[in-house]
């Protein structure tokens, strides 16, 4: 009973939702949670209680918690529209790149053998190889979100420098060792991993600029914790056009492949230089 009134409830052991084992100092196996449902399953109360029946919290579940608010609708579209719209951009980029580079290449005069082969190289050797520091890079970034949308909400400009400065020397000191590993001694991860030594010529080139790319994503993070979802939008889609126009401009060159590799070093030079002026002036 609650109030004078019978529900059907179900019981779960433990708080966890309202970490009340940490705030009171109480084993979690002495507390349990309860939700209460009306006749018609309508949730009306929570209780969390402890032993037999010592209430600690007690929620009454109104019908208007279950109404939109408009400002928090718009505050999850502000952020949600522009980061949905930032991975279909970044998708169909992906999508369009074989189909170009490859109308491009046989315009230009090469085999769909070669260009197959060499792209196959590329995406299938050197960029596993490439973005495996991403990995690990956006674990650091996850954990770093809230942190900043913190120090940003106490409008704290010396800790979110700090913060941000972290992440970014965690970033880099995956990211370094990994670049001079594939720089100096890329036939030998090739061999180890894909038995092949293809692919060297590209780990060479597109390491160093990966690098920048590891640091890219503390900075995204930042422009996420700091309400700017639209502006990281924004340079993505200004990283794919320079993309998609650069293998335009430089696959009748007759450089073989390059111009991918070209392509993607100006998309992630442009997109890291945005990030950067954009977190030099959320830090000033």
């Amino acid at each position: 009973k609650i109030n004078g009134k019978k529900y059907l409830y179900e019981e779960y052991s433990g708080s966890t939702m309202f970490m009340l084992s940490n705030t009171l100092n109480i084993s979690e196996e002495e507390i349990k949670t309860r939700f209460y449902f009306d006749n018609d399953d309508n949730l009306v109360y929570v209780r969390t209680i402890k032993g037999v029946n010592q209430e600690l919290v007690k929620i009454k579940i109104e019908k208007e918690d279950f109404i939109p608010q408009k400002e928090e609708v718009k505050d999850l579209l502000q952020i949600s529209i522009p980061t949905t719209t930032g991975r279909l951009i970044s998708s169909l980029s992906y999508f369009l790149e074989p189909i170009i580079l490859t109308l491009c290449l046989t315009k230009a005069g090469y085999k769909n053998e070669f260009i197959t082969t060499e792209y196959g190289v590329i995406t299938g050797y050197a960029l596993p190889m490439l973005t495996l520091p991403n990995f690990f890079t956006g674990a650091i970034s996850s954990a770093l979100l809230p942190v900043l949308t913190k120090e940003y909400a106490r409008k704290n400009k010396k800790e979110l420098k700090k913060k941000l400065q972290l992440g970014i020397f965690f970033s880099l000191l995956i990211g370094i060792p990994v670049t001079i590993l594939l720089v100096t001694i890329p036939t030998l991860f090739l061999k180890r991993i894909y038995h092949t030594s293809h692919g060297a010529n590209y780990l060479r080139i597109l390491a160093p600029i990966f690098l920048l790319s590891y640091i890219e994503a503390p900075l995204g993070t930042l422009l996420q914790a700091t309400n700017r979802a639209s502006k990281l939008m924004v340079y993505n889609l200004c990283g794919v056009i320079l993309k998609t126009m650069t293998l335009f401009l430089t696959c009748f060159l007759k450089i073989g492949l390059y111009p991918l590799v070209i392509a993607l070093s100006g998309s992630i030079l442009l997109t890291t230089f945005l990030h950067l002026r954009e977190a030099k002036k959320i830090l000033t």
